[in-house]
């Protein structure tokens, strides 16, 4: 909210009329939402329709969540809980630890490569 406030600070309406069209349902993979909404917010700034801009947010929500949610479940915690049962089975007693830090580290990494800092 306060990024629309930093866009519209001169048109209270545009504020009003932007704001409720994003009382809606947001559902998509947590490494996937900063692209998405620095999209949108992108398009917001450079004056598109609040209906365009809810189409694109719309449209690529549910794409980038089967994405986001394959990267995640699939390819990465595979390879990661691959190799550290191998080591735990050798007798590392810290692959489990090791294991979650790589996760947190890798998913932190793909939302920050994915834009999660907004810059407007």
């Amino acid at each position: 909210m306060s990024v629309l406030k930093k866009i519209y600070k001169d048109e209270p309406e545009k504020l009003k009329e932007t704001a409720s069209a994003n009382l809606e349902f947001y559902n998509t993979n947590p490494q996937m939402l900063t692209f998405i909404t620095s999209m949108q917010l992108a398009m917001y700034d450079n004056d598109q329709s609040v209906s365009d801009t809810r189409s694109i947010k719309m449209a690529l929500m549910g794409l980038l969540s089967g994405i986001g949610n394959s990267i995640a479940r699939f390819g990465i915690a595979s390879l990661f809980s691959t190799i550290f049962a191998g080591l735990a089975m050798n007798g590392l007693g810290f692959a489990l630890m090791f294991f979650w830090l790589s996760m947190l580290i890798s998913m932190l990494v793909i939302k920050l490569l994915m834009g999660g800092i907004f810059r407007v």
